[in-house]
């Protein structure tokens, strides 16, 4: 089975769709059932780049001609798609061009789309693309929601329900699950004093609720760990500065993986405070829980939930909550017990249901059914 995958960009890009597409191809590669990927984004740059990243995965990135409300506009993709020998095409949404490029070609052959969330910000324009996404998912043959939560929640998504099933997004748990994982974790943690440590992995963006938790940590004693950047960062280290916390919150860019996975271990509690609808999943959640950490996150209408049961592997609280926000770090603070019951299990719960294998097998299983 030939397989090409469609989205927005591909690592070293950033982005968790990103790295979602790098992981399954990755996955895919390993079944003997799938005979070659074809990875197809748009480049970052206006011309045409060629890669081949293992010997079943092929990259091209298109020229991007510019990119217009977070996308990138790729006009050749629309003669590219006839290009790929695959027969299936599995498309990563919301990447609106990608849509309107396949039916602009004319393309009949079969094709699933990975619905990762509703688009939020762009209200006018997501008007006038509404007719063109509605039309794209009229043609697919399946939808994959990734998580029931979504497939409840979005009003995008109950007009196709018949064709959408949910296929929860999966991580490789192999590079937490190392003794030389667990040891970096306690060589960094030697890098803080002995107070706990509770740790924010993501984009410094309005969405992801990062002002909501420095607002709660007044008055915590306890180290913050934020990695990440994004245009809020001034203004959240300037709040830092206000609430003098400076000997409190620590602000790190992107990290490379061993790094990143060394702070989940060196962490006590993982928090993912989002406010918006544009966190339709959370995957950081998933990697604290391989590395056993209490995660809180918050009671979205989409998958972030899902993922993180409350009093299970963590504790849930109402988005934009200060005080229920600050009343969860403070619980996991002071209850060991608690925190390390949260954490195991939600890694064993991880680990039954949110594996890259699980999800892959699910997803070829979905490619075989609609090839007949």
């Amino acid at each position: 089975m030939k397989v090409a995958l469609v989205n927005k960009f591909y690592p070293p890009t950033i982005g968790g769709i990103e790295y979602h597409v790098r992981l399954l191809a990755e996955t895919l590669a390993k079944s003997d059932e799938i005979e070659s990927i074809y990875i197809i984004v748009a480049n970052d740059r206006n011309n045409w780049q060629y890669e081949q990243s293992s010997n079943k995965i092929f990259i091209t990135r298109v020229p991007n001609w510019r990119t217009i409300a977070s996308t990138p506009i790729a006009p050749a993709l629309i003669s590219y798609l006839h290009k790929v020998d695959a027969d299936i095409f599995h498309f990563h949404f919301p990447y609106p061009f990608g849509d309107i490029a396949w039916l602009l070609s004319g393309m009949k052959k079969p094709f699933v789309i990975t619905y990762h969330s509703d688009i939020v910000r762009q209200r006018f324009l997501n008007q006038v693309y509404a007719p063109f996404r509605n039309s794209f998912f009229t043609k697919a043959d399946k939808i994959l929601a990734t998580s029931p939560c979504l497939i409840n929640s979005s009003k995008v998504l109950q007009k196709f329900r018949d064709k959408t099933i949910a296929v929860p997004l999966g991580i490789d748990p192999s590079r937490f699950l190392t003794s030389k994982a667990r040891e970096a974790g306690i060589i960094l943690r030697k890098r803080y004093n002995d107070k706990p440590i509770v740790l924010f992995v993501g984009r410094l963006v309005y969405y992801k609720g990062v002002e909501i938790l420095i607002e709660a940590f007044k008055g915590i004693d306890a180290n913050l760990i934020m990695v990440g950047k994004g245009p809020l960062r001034e203004h959240l280290m300037s709040m830092v500065k206000t609430y003098k916390l400076q000997n409190n919150v620590y602000f790190f860019d992107e990290v490379d993986d061993n790094t990143l996975t060394a702070y989940f271990h060196a962490c006590d509690i993982f928090v993912l405070p989002s406010v918006a609808t544009t966190e339709a999943y959370g995957l950081v959640q998933l990697e604290a829980q391989a590395c056993a950490k209490p995660v809180i996150s918050t009671n979205l209408p989409t998958g972030v939930p899902y993922v993180n049961k409350h009093m299970v592997s963590g504790i849930i609280v109402e988005p934009g909550s200060i005080l229920q926000l600050q009343s969860a770090i403070l619980t996991l603070i002071n209850d060991k017990k608690l925190r390390l019951t949260l954490g195991e299990n939600g890694k064993k719960r991880m680990m039954q249901n949110f594996t890259n294998e699980i999800m892959t097998n699910k997803i070829i299983n979905i490619y075989k059914e609609v090839l007949k």
